[in-house]
């Protein structure tokens, strides 16, 4: 994660010097480039400088998340030196404890509503992207691209959490699969939850900071309805947080 927040960094170092500052009256609202105390606004004309200083302010509010992200991921770390997580093993095809937790769950929910059953197994448009990759196989037998992907998709069945895997998305004219689209088990509100696996590749963080860019114009806000899960190759996402996501949201 750290040579992408650096790459991030860079790539902040190419847009134009200030901040930008929106200040609305009434109905109408007003551009500023701001340079600390000082501020000069910024004409109508000039909307492609507003522009690249709310690009900039993205990428910057993206580093700050990603910073937080590896503080957190450092203080697990430094608390569980060995990195490896317990239930992760447990849950693991190879421990042969899988097959015997199939009917055991602790569910958020006793009972997923009929509505949201059908729902599960409406036939839905798919991912058809090398499907090849479609390597990984879950407890139900469905098949995944990512390790990650497998002790999400086991722990939202286990936790009784309806959704869809790699189902079709339309935004605008771009079309989109998230790695998950769920309903909320009591309220029916609709989540993303995207998990980003090569996070210290620099061409694949370009395409994610398109695709974020791309949900939060559309509505799919990280932290409200988008989740994110991060990983690279030397940190692997941690099943202990794919619990904690699980519960923050969909527990009430």
């Amino acid at each position: 994660m750290e040579e992408q927040i650096k790459e991030l960094k860079r790539e902040v170092k190419k847009y134009p010097k200030g901040e930008l500052v929106l200040i609305r009256n009434g109905k109408y609202q007003k551009w500023y480039r701001s340079f600390g105390f000082d501020k000069e606004i910024i004409p109508k004309k000039n909307r492609q400088l507003a522009e690249k200083l709310a690009q900039k302010k993205y990428l910057e509010t993206s580093i700050e998340y990603l910073e937080r992200e590896e503080n957190a991921i450092e203080m697990y770390l430094n608390r569980h030196p060995n990195n490896e997580s317990r239930l992760l093993w447990v849950l693991d095809e190879k421990s042969k404890y899988d097959a015997l937790l199939l009917n055991y769950s602790k569910p958020l929910s006793k009972n997923i509503p009929k509505d949201m059953i059908e729902w599960m197994n409406e036939p839905f448009e798919t991912n058809p992207y090398k499907l090849e990759k479609l390597v990984h196989v879950t407890e139900s037998g469905k098949y995944v691209r990512s390790k990650s992907e497998v002790y999400i998709y086991s722990l939202l069945s286990k936790y009784k959490i309806p959704f869809r895997y790699e189902a079709k998305l339309e935004l605008g004219n771009n079309v989109y699969y998230p790695d998950f689209t769920i309903k909320h088990p009591k309220s029916g509100e609709v989540f993303y939850w995207e998990h980003f696996g090569s996070m210290d590749n620099p061409k694949y963080i370009k395409r994610f900071m398109e695709k974020i860019e791309k949900y939060i114009s559309n509505g799919i806000i990280p932290g409200v309805n988008l989740i994110m899960t991060f990983e690279t190759q030397d940190k692997p996402l941690n099943v202990d947080k794919i619990i904690d996501i699980i519960e923050s949201y969909f527990s009430n």
